[in-house]
């Protein structure tokens, strides 16, 4: 079997693609990331409130606040903000071809093999079908989309190829 998907990597995908590798294979890790980032929001923030609230707004405690701040925005919604600026960095768009015995990620002129069974895991999330090469990185692709095929057999194709199942998150 032999299809093509196309990738359009847009603020959602990567807002999904953050979401679901936390909710699966980093959790603990994005633990540790939400407590550092909270406590030096917190530490941050109030130090400063209490210098204010002592001496008045200036505009070196005014930075301070802004940095105590984002650091609670990184704590509470880490997610958001990572997709936010990886979207900034990021223009990438380009297909993926599906063969028999691998799969081509082709992007302009470049043209990258992955083996089926390096695949990590295969992922189903809001549409999206991602395509995990490790628990940080992933190949984003709606095979919803493919015209005149079933997302279901593209879905089954891969899980056999891969020799992994799909998980739905």
């Amino acid at each position: 079997m032999r299809f093509e998907a196309e990738m359009k990597l847009d603020y959602r995908q990567l807002l999904a693609l953050y979401t679901v590798s936390e909710k699966l294979f980093r959790r603990r890790q994005m633990l540790i990331y939400r407590v550092i980032f909270l406590a030096v929001g917190v530490w941050r923030t109030w130090t400063v409130a209490e210098d204010i609230l002592a001496d008045g707004m200036s505009f070196e405690r005014f930075g301070y606040t802004v940095i105590g701040i984002l650091f609670l925005i990184a704590g509470l919604i880490p997610n958001v903000a990572s997709a936010a600026i990886a979207r900034m960095r990021m223009v990438y768009s380009g297909k993926i071809q599906f063969m028999d015995s691998c799969l081509y990620e082709v992007i302009g002129n470049k043209k990258v093999r992955h083996n089926y069974d390096k695949i990590y895991a295969l992922v189903y999330y809001r549409g999206y079908d991602f395509l995990f090469l490790d628990p940080t990185a992933s190949l984003i692709v709606k095979l919803d989309d493919v015209p005149g095929r079933d997302p279901e057999e593209l879905r089954k194709f891969l899980s056999e190829k891969c020799e992994k199942p799909y998980q739905r998150v």
